[in-house]
């Protein structure tokens, strides 16, 4: 077992009966956490009142923390603000971590060239789990600018397989050397989307190696309905605020040649959420309306371009 401190951090807003099983899970751990904190957000207060009357039932130390700003991100840069944990884990509120769960990923930070790692996650719905399924890919960067994940639902089999190197990791269940992230990027939008992917490359950056553990899995119940595979939503979020975001990204993290590449990727193919010009019939294809992939379309394009411009200014900084 590491001898490193830890602290885990939580955010959550109104979930309080999928939180109680996280927190209850970290409860039966084999090493109890140094310190975790739990994020609420607005006007949550039922929740703070939840988690500090549960504090007394925990073997570890328990606190809350306030987040006047609702959203992943601002929940986790509170929480980084206080966190004296060497090594920083993050969890989703519906998350199940597993009793060997923090030890596993406290046990990576022996090697000092590893500076962040991911773990699986499995989706379970109404205690049922969602299909398994082998991936050729697994949380990669290309070098033109496709974004894949693939960090979830995998093989039972593949637990055994050992730990692999990484461009991302999937952001309800990773861990990090504090010392190498000061913050989470303020400055993409709502849903924040890609704050994940990049933290992972700014600690590439610094000459550590980020990890994807395959046996170190969490049972994650799935609340979130901003992801949901449909148009229905509000689009600013799930196509506008994620075109800014993915051109914000690629852009603070791209150079020379490469960066041209990439900006042309966004454009002209995207991806069926936020699609490019070449991107709209397999889009209209998935979603059933021209009229609606056109939107999409246009929405991609004006965020890209912003998104673009931001992340070329935050590189220069």
């Amino acid at each position: 077992m590491s001898a490193k401190s830890s602290t885990v951090l939580i955010p959550t807003f109104r979930r309080a009966q999928q939180l109680a099983e996280c927190l209850d899970a970290l409860a039966k751990m084999d090493a109890m956490p140094s310190e975790v904190y739990v994020i609420w957000q607005g006007d949550d207060v039922a929740t703070r009142d939840f988690v500090d009357a549960k504090a007394q039932l925990v073997p570890y130390r328990l606190h809350t923390l306030f987040s006047e700003t609702k959203g992943i991100v601002p929940a986790l840069n509170a929480g980084l603000k206080q966190a004296r944990g060497e090594i920083v884990l993050i969890l989703d509120d519906d998350s199940v971590p597993r009793q060997d769960w923090l030890d596993r990923h406290l046990k990576h930070y022996e090697h000092p060239e590893v500076g962040l790692v991911g773990g699986l996650y499995l989706n379970w719905v109404n205690d049922i789990p969602l299909p398994r399924k082998p991936r050729k890919l697994i949380g990669r960067l290309t070098w033109y600018g496709r974004i894949i994940g693939n960090c979830y639902d995998l093989p039972d089999e593949w637990i055994d397989r050992p730990p692999i190197a990484v461009d991302h990791v999937a952001g309800n269940n990773w861990s990090f050397r504090k010392a190498l992230v000061s913050e989470f990027e303020a400055k993409l939008r709502p849903y924040w989307q890609l704050f994940e992917l990049d933290c992972c490359l700014g600690v590439k950056a610094q000459g550590k190696q980020v990890l994807f553990d395959h046996s170190n899995p969490i049972r994650h119940n799935p609340t979130n309905q901003v992801y949901v595979g449909t148009r229905a939503g509000n689009l600013e979020v799930k196509v506008a605020n994620a075109a800014f975001n993915y051109g914000y990204v690629l852009s603070k993290h791209s150079r020379g040649f490469q960066r041209m590449v990439r900006f042309m990727y966004l454009l002209f193919v995207g991806g069926t959420n936020t699609p490019g010009l070449f991107m709209i019939p397999r889009s209209t294809l998935i979603y059933k309306s021209l009229r609606m992939e056109i939107k999409a379309f246009a929405m991609t394009w004006r965020n890209v371009l912003a998104g673009w411009t931001a992340g070329r200014a935050a590189r220069r900084l």
